[in-house]
């Protein structure tokens, strides 16, 4: 038997054809490059295959040292952050070029997502744009927005942003829902389902190696089968599955009834709501109301529909 292959160092990276290489070779062996310039000076078009190997070369090859081999750069992850930093930067200049920012930047978000459909491939472009605006966001209302509110409303706000940006991160990098999934019944055979989970073993996807799933389809972007996948969510680079439309409905209906529930609490509606002042902090506008007479008193004014107010019969029309 052949001795292990020593682990690699901080440097070193497998290559796209599987080579043991050095971060330091950057600039070695650049066959396709050498042989797009030659057919350039001759006069001869490049294809576009060759173009697109010289790309996957030069991106496979940035890396940054990192512990058991360099880890690969995604370039497309910092051009949201160049993009967004730029859009910003040209639409301080007046309303014209606000107006031409806000006019460029869904067409080219647009045209980079058809693109992503069309190749097929799983990009970070989406997320990493998601991230930089509710980051940047949460930086503008620490610097413009918080100074004119009171501690506890900002304390409420940055909890909140952070518990969406762990609940976004969480989502974004979890792992394949593949092994969360259990497989109860076999494919129909001959009309009849089988409970012999063993015999799955010996099934494969023809595009991947997991699978198939029973309602299953295979993401050829993700590259692999998810059961009971909806979508693809560039926005988040994984599947959507059923089960999380539950966990939204869920979560929506339960916001909505928390909200009815503390109107009840304080006997207040949501016209009153909305037309509060925005200047009392948020405790003073649900407890001093002149409608509030307490907890147990509202509520039972709301069950059994007590009607507080008298209209005299000389103000009527």
């Amino acid at each position: 038997m052949g001795s292990a292959p020593s682990p690699l160092c901080c440097c070193e990276y497998r290559n796209v054809e599987g080579q043991r290489t050095h971060i330091f070779a950057f600039c070695c062996e650049c066959d396709e490059l050498d042989n797009a310039v030659d057919q350039c000076l001759k006069g001869k078009r490049v294809p576009r295959e060759k173009l697109r190997q010289i790309c996957l070369v030069v991106s496979d090859r940035i890396r940054i040292p990192w512990i058991e081999g360099a880890r690969k750069v995604e370039l497309d992850v910092f051009v949201p952050l160049l993009f967004l930093s730029g859009s910003l930067y040209f639409a301080c200049y007046g309303l014209i070029f606000s107006v031409l920012t806000f006019v460029y930047t869904p067409l080219f978000v647009l045209i980079y997502y058809f693109y992503v459909l069309n190749q097929r491939k799983r990009t970070w472009f989406f997320v990493s744009w998601a991230l930089f605006s509710l980051v940047g966001t949460f930086g503008c209302f620490l610097v413009h927005v918080s100074p004119y509110y009171s501690y506890i409303q900002s304390v409420i706000v940055s909890s909140g942003f952070i518990v969406v940006l762990l609940l976004y991160l969480r989502v974004v990098f979890s792992r394949s829902f593949l092994d969360a999934y259990t497989l109860d019944l076999k494919p129909l055979q001959n009309g009849v389902p089988k409970l012999n989970g063993k015999d799955f073993q010996d099934l494969t996807c023809c595009f991947c190696t997991k699978g198939p799933f029973n309602r299953s389809k295979h993401c050829r972007i993700c590259g692999y089968c998810v059961p009971r996948s909806d979508h693809h969510c560039v926005w988040s680079s994984i599947v959507f599955v059923a089960s999380w439309y539950a966990i939204m409905f869920i979560f929506g209906m339960s916001s909505l009834l928390l909200q009815q529930l503390t109107f009840i609490s304080f006997n207040l509606t949501g016209d009153e709501w909305r037309r509060s002042s925005r200047n009392k902090p948020l405790w003073e506008v649900l407890w001093k109301h002149q409608y509030n007479r307490g907890l147990i008193r509202n509520w039972r004014d709301f069950l059994c529909l007590r009607e507080r107010t008298s209209v005299k019969s000389e103000e009527l029309v």
